[in-house]
This record gives structure tokens, sequence and C-alpha cells, in this order.
């Protein structure tokens, strides 16, 4: 990403993510990794990140949802547990974004969901709005740690150990 290779580095990021190890998943992995449908999905990355960089992280992550092929940039067999890995890497290097976008996979939405429990704080209507209650906790996460990014916050919860106490 650091290198303006997007297309790599989605399906990198894709790889990292084990995308195609779950229900349906050959199909799905196959039609992102299928050469034909390589310009497709570089073109709605190179949107994802020009709303990114224009510090619409609101519009970036909605528009990964939309599957309308004039306004949306979904791709097929990507969803938010994935696409969330796209914001995140794209986004890390995006300094004019007040909040780093995150992953959002099944566990951290695990992680996220009993934290707002101890929190005792409510969720947040609508997948955007958790989305982004999520990354704002992990930014304050960050500066209460004194860590250079929230995403150093967020790799603690990746550990199992970690979870596993957080989640008990």
């Amino acid at each position: 990403f650091k290198d303006k290779k997007y297309y790599e580095g989605f399906l990198c990021a894709m790889v990292w993510g084990n995308i195609g190890t779950y229900q349906n998943g050959r199909q799905r992995f196959e039609s992102v990794f299928n050469k034909n449908n390589e310009k497709e999905i570089s073109d709605k990355i190179d949107r994802v990140i020009k709303l990114l960089n224009e510090g619409d992280i609101e519009k970036s992550y909605l528009s990964l949802f939309d599957k309308n092929p004039e306004t949306g940039n979904a791709i097929y067999g990507v969803g938010e547990a994935f696409f969330t890995k796209l914001l995140y890497f794209s986004g890390a290097s995006i300094e004019k974004l007040n909040i780093k976008p995150l992953i959002y996979d099944n566990n951290i939405r695990i992680f996220y969901n009993n934290l707002l429990n101890k929190l005792n704080e409510s969720r947040p209507r609508g997948a955007f709005n958790r989305y982004i209650d999520y990354c704002t906790k992990m930014d304050i996460a960050k500066e209460m740690l004194e860590l250079p990014s929230s995403g150093y916050v967020e790799a603690l919860f990746f550990r199992k150990d970690i979870r596993a106490f957080i989640n008990s």
C-alpha cells in the first residue's frame, strides 16, 4: 500500500485474512483472484482510497457495502471482515484522517461487544456507527497507552491470551 500497489496489497490482505477458508469460500476466493476481475477490483480500490484521501471514512466504508455498479465499491465475496482490512492498510499512511480505519473482523466484533458490555454501553445503531465507535475507542486507548497508532492497540486483541482474558 505504501508503494501504491493497491491491488497487490489488497490480494495480500485477503490471503492474510484467510479469504476462501469459510462457507462458500472457494467461489469467493476464485472471484477475488480471477485475473478477469482485476481491473474492476482495482478501480473500486482506487475509488475507496480516493475517498479516504479526501478524509471520508464513512463514504469509503459505506461504498464497500454498495453493490450498485455506478455508485458502489462492493467486491464480490468481500464482506466487512475483509474490506476493513483494505481500509486499515490503505488508510494507515493517510495523515489527514483524524481516526484511522481499523480491522473489524469476527474476533474483533466479539471483543468490541464484550467491551461495550463491560463499559455498560449499548451498541450503536448501524454498521458504520459501530465501526467508527470501535475505531474511536481504540484511538482513545492509543492515547492512554502512549502507542504510535491505534493499530498497535488492535494488534493486542489478535493475541489469543488477551482475547480470552477480555472475553471471560
